[in-house]
């Protein structure tokens, strides 16, 4: 997938805001909007910076037939990665059958 998504550590800082705003409305508690005021502001920064190019990703296998015992490597290839700051890799056992 070559799109840019929201990191978990933003979703959090999203969810604890609003529910953070929630309860300072529900039980007028004006402490909690100062507590939970830099998690928005983090937040609104780092959606304001987000990169605005998107990435061309190459991805090759060295050896495209496996036997078993034997491994390969994966090469990752990505262009244009000058606002790019981490690059998270997953990949996933497929069932054999």
């Amino acid at each position: 997938m070559t799109q840019w998504r929201t990191t978990a550590a933003l979703r959090r800082a999203l969810a604890l805001t609003g529910f953070g705003f929630a309860y300072a409305i529900v039980l007028q508690a004006p402490v909690v909007v100062v507590l939970v005021s830099p998690f928005l502001l983090l937040a609104a920064l780092g959606l304001l910076q987000r990169p605005a190019s998107e990435p061309q990703v190459r991805v090759d296998l060295r050896h495209r037939v496996l036997h078993e015992g034997t491994g390969t490597v994966s090469d990752l290839a990505i262009d244009d990665a000058s606002d790019i700051e981490q690059v998270t890799r997953s990949a996933a056992l497929t069932p054999s059958g």
